[in-house]
């Protein structure tokens, strides 16, 4: 659908109807990877997002940073009506941006593992984002990177690394994934001032879903947040990484449910 800032690919569940819930993907992914998850909790309007510079959206350009991939969560939940979001990682990061940006547009935030930017990092992937542009540097854009970025350390994918189906899918979609960001400052020196304290305005119910294997980082990011957001509520996935929504869609589709059964979701 078009935006002030170029076009933007938004994926339907076939055959959903109901009040929309809109999805939002992590860093190098894209919302083809949501389908176990929108069977699980059916009878809903489904909506993934691909942020700019993934899947099928707009290539990122020259400006683009963090507060413009918030903006693209605003645009894409005002164009679908919804007032509930799920996402994941990076995706849950510019969620909760848009959300600090309009504290009162949202309900209901379904977080799994933010980050807040200029808040704690995990050591192992800083390393590897600073390898990542090295080898664009060096190489250009190529399988490189993907291959790159899959590997351990960092522990983004190791959870994932238990279902080879799964991890093949996951394998795919980064094979996919176009390194727009490698070659533009304002990602590499994402920050956003003062975002801690503005969470402290959010009206929207914030569930928080990490894996008991979550990198020390965003447990402590969670932390952080919980004792910032006014309506904020952490849970622990067992056996779970990173990546806690792929990992363990029914766990996490039975909170998901109960987080929003104040609006009437139910599971199936």
């Amino acid at each position: 659908f078009p935006t002030e800032d170029g076009p933007l690919t938004l994926w339907r569940a076939p055959d959903a109807v109901g009040p929309p819930l809109l999805w939002v993907h992590g860093y190098t992914l894209d919302s083809s990877l949501w389908g176990q998850l929108w069977q699980l909790l059916p009878g809903y309007g489904h909506v993934g997002l691909d942020l700019p510079g993934h899947g099928g959206s707009r290539a990122l350009r020259p400006g683009d940073d963090l507060a413009g991939a918030a903006r693209a969560v605003l645009q894409a939940a005002d164009a679908v009506g919804a007032q509930d979001v799920v996402a994941m990682s990076f995706g849950a990061t510019v969620t909760l941006l848009a959300a600090a940006t309009d504290p009162d547009r949202f309900r209901t935030l379904v977080l799994a593992a933010p980050a807040l930017p200029g808040g704690p990092e995990d050591q192992d992937a800083a390393d590897c984002n600073q390898e990542l542009l090295r080898l664009n540097r060096e190489q250009g854009s190529g399988p490189w990177l993907a291959e790159r970025w899959l590997a351990e350390p960092p522990a983004i994918f190791s959870g994932a690394r238990h279902d080879p189906v799964l991890f093949a899918a996951i394998g795919a979609v980064v094979a996919r994934h176009r390194w727009d960001e490698l070659n533009l400052p304002a990602f590499a020196r994402a920050d956003i001032p003062r975002l801690q304290s503005r969470l402290a305005r959010i009206s929207a119910k914030l569930l928080l879903l990490l894996g008991d294997d979550e990198i020390a980082s965003f447990v402590r990011t969670a932390e952080l947040i919980r004792r910032s957001a006014p309506r904020c509520e952490t849970v622990w996935i067992p056996k779970a990484g990173h990546l806690v929504l792929l990992e363990k869609p029914q766990d996490c589709a039975l909170h998901i449910a109960n987080a929003l059964g104040e609006v009437g979701w139910a599971l199936s």
